[in-house]
């Protein structure tokens, strides 16, 4: 019996391992990266996301926004577009570091569902907000919103004029092939 509960521990484990769909440190040294997209938005002479070597969270790169001083900006940083239709379980992680937390005016995390997305495509997922003016980790699951779904593409948009600055780094994105559900680990080794 033992060695039954064994063999299909084994063969469940290869359904239960998350595909990492993107790992961006940013360690290419450009931004936006290969099939990213950065989107201006704002007035004409506002700052837009661009690659920085000041204090990433790991590696010598990350996503960099600026504030912009007289003009208004609206700028997207936008992923490639992911099929994530195997993937009916969906989490992400990525690290933040706020500048200026006084002078926030706003910076979110969008998604869209959109083929060949354009800003109006894009809904909030939340805003990122100025409780923390260090490195924080931003994680979740997200399969409600992008699970099992053939074109996701998501977007970090900073807002605002003379405002605070941004360091995005060290985005995962996983997808997790079967819905069995990652508590029920407890459950089966707690029958050995």
């Amino acid at each position: 019996m033992k060695f039954l509960l064994i063999s299909i521990l084994v063969c469940l484990t290869g359904f239960a391992t998350a595909d990492v769909i993107v790992d961006e440190g940013f360690e290419g040294g450009v931004v936006p990266p290969a099939n990213w997209q950065v989107w201006e938005e704002g007035e004409t002479g506002c700052s837009e996301w661009a690659i920085t070597i000041m204090s990433p969270h790991t590696g010598d790169y990350c996503a960099y926004h600026s504030d912009s001083y007289s003009a208004l900006s609206d700028s997207w940083l936008v992923t490639d577009t992911y099929d994530l239709s195997t993937s009916p379980i969906v989490t992400y992680s990525f690290w933040r570091d706020l500048g200026g937390a006084y002078y926030y005016d706003y910076t979110g995390f969008w998604y869209s569902l959109v083929e060949d997305p354009t800003s109006s495509d894009f809904t909030e997922m939340f805003e990122l907000g100025n409780a923390n003016s260090e490195w924080e980790e931003f994680s979740g699951d997200v399969t409600s919103e992008c699970g099992g779904q053939p074109y996701v593409t998501f977007a970090w948009v900073y807002r605002g004029r003379y405002d605070h600055t941004e360091r995005i780094d060290d985005f995962i994105l996983e997808g997790f092939p079967t819905a069995l559900e990652r508590n029920s680990w407890g459950a089966i080794k707690s029958a050995f």
